[in-house]
């Protein structure tokens, strides 16, 4: 495949209720009950953890049923893609997204078929443009209620075609020209 300049930053966090204790560091969930989808990315996280941090993990089928856990007092906090914490919570005030995230540098973007060179590229300099008058950014904040990290994709436009250090990543340099 190839993939079109990243969109969005795969930040990892947790989604709390507003009444509960807060997350500010790793060291906050000691102890806790955190539910998770099982058997995804956050799950491993999790799991890899567990002896070191002591908490107890609730598996559920769907991220949605891991947020109800949270708002029922099942569990203390649900980990998940920040921009899905901030979503949910948008849709459940009595949710918030944790001040505590993980930000291991992986990032969303969109993949193109491998022999398309031409359309990841004008894909590409399309998302360019949208980063560069904020339309990303705007978008961004209005679907999850947060801001883009600072240093993120979501404000940055990557040199190049594609992704930074994946496969068929072209640092060929471009003039950007938006409309």
């Amino acid at each position: 495949m190839l993939f079109v300049e990243p969109y969005g930053d795969a930040v990892y966090g947790f989604l709390t209720s507003k009444s509960g204790a807060k997350i500010a560091k790793v060291e906050d969930l000691k102890g806790k009950t955190i539910a998770v989808n099982k058997g995804n990315l956050f799950d491993r996280w999790l799991t890899q953890r567990q002896s070191e941090y002591g908490w107890t993990i609730n598996r559920f089928d769907k991220t949605s049923d891991a947020a109800a856990a949270v708002a029922s007092g099942q569990a203390d906090a649900a980990m998940m893609y920040v921009a899905a914490a901030g979503w949910l919570a948008k849709q459940n005030t009595a949710l918030t997204p944790s001040e505590f995230v993980i930000n291991n540098g992986e990032v969303y973007a969109y993949a193109v078929r491998l022999g398309d060179k031409t359309l990841r590229d004008r894909l590409d300099r399309a998302m360019e443009c949208i980063k560069k008058d904020g339309t990303l950014a705007a978008i961004y904040t209005k679907w999850t209620g947060l801001k883009p990290l600072a240093e993120g994709v979501v404000l940055t436009i990557t040199p190049g075609y594609g992704v930074k250090g994946f496969d068929n990543y072209d640092p060929t340099a471009h003039d950007l020209v938006c409309k």
